[in-house]
């Protein structure tokens, strides 16, 4: 999972054995240049892998959410909503 992360700016929040979450992106380079002008990958997320052993296998979910804290998503809810749906996507991908 974090291999997809690999060429973003990443970092590792919580990672046990049923849970891993990744934050992504950044705050400060949304605040200052614009969500609206800056490359997806640089909005920030949270993405949270969650494990479920049972007898007749895992089951994995994935979610991937907005990181923004405070304020409008002006000219950039389109954008974060192809992220994240790339982010689980992508995720799901490299699960199978």
């Amino acid at each position: 999972m974090l291999t997809w992360f690999r060429p973003y700016s990443h970092r590792v929040v919580v990672d046990t054995l049923d849970r891993l979450e990744v934050v992504s992106g950044s705050q400060a380079k949304m605040r200052i240049i614009g969500g609206a002008f800056i490359a997806a990958s640089s909005l920030p997320t949270r993405t949270a892998v969650t494990i479920d052993a049972g007898a007749a296998g895992s089951r994995v979910g994935v979610s991937a959410r907005d990181a923004v804290g405070f304020g409008l998503k002006t000219g950039m809810k389109r954008k974060y909503e192809q992220w994240v749906a790339s982010i689980v996507d992508g995720i799901g991908a490299a699960l199978t």
